[in-house]
């Protein structure tokens, strides 16, 4: 069993025949290379297969006609390469419009992913304020009830200074009323010491002599 190494559209097939035909498959081969090479230059690199396929219409059609055996292509041929060329340009204008149209989709899901993160970050954001919302209303409640106790701690203190004021003027008052009697004590004790006085020099007087 041969084997031949075909090259088309710059891609090695490896092909196996009969031994002593592989100089047939080798010209057949080059001769479809050849068919392939003429169609990528008028209509492009549409794929291996799009050209195979378009190479193997042409080859069945210039087997059918009569007088093309020699590979040429005649009018009727010619029409018919234009118009398969002419529907491969309309599929390459689908073929680009559905790549526009992915890449449209691809934006468009990086675009929802990028609203989703947004969304995240919002709900975030408002779970924050809402607690910072919170620790604030606390920290509000938290300074009146401060402010409750200063009121209470502050009417207690005047209450106490009202006290000490009063205590203060009962212990002056007390002061006063014991200067008052230390004082009416030091006249009783003089007008004693006056009296026991007099009370002597009569002593001497009436005693007899």
């Amino acid at each position: 069993m041969g084997e031949v190494t075909i090259t088309v559209n710059g891609r090695p097939y490896r092909m196996a025949c009969e031994d002593g035909q592989e100089g047939h498959l080798n010209t057949l081969g080059n001769d479809l290379a050849s068919r392939v090479d003429d169609l990528a230059s008028q209509v492009g690199q549409v794929g291996d297969a799009q050209l195979l396929v378009m190479a193997a219409l042409i080859t069945a059609d210039d087997a059918a006609t009569p007088g093309s055996s020699d590979g040429k292509s005649d009018q009727a041929l010619i029409v018919e390469r234009d118009a398969l060329a002419k529907e491969l340009s309309a599929l390459k204008a689908e073929n680009a419009a559905l790549a526009e149209t992915a890449a449209s989709t691809t934006q468009l899901d990086a675009l929802a992913a990028e609203r989703d993160a947004i969304a995240q970050e919002l709900s975030a954001l408002q779970t924050a304020n809402e607690k910072a919302t919170a620790d604030q209303a606390s920290a509000a409640s938290a300074e009146n009830d401060a402010a409750d106790a200063i009121n209470t701690l502050t009417a207690e203190r005047d209450r106490v200074t009202q006290e000490l004021a009063a205590i203060r003027a009962e212990q002056e008052q007390l002061l006063a009323e014991r200067a008052s009697h230390a004082s009416a004590e030091a006249s009783a004790a003089e007008a004693i010491d006056d009296l026991t006085g007099r009370v002597a020099r009569l002593a001497d007087v009436l005693k007899p002599n």
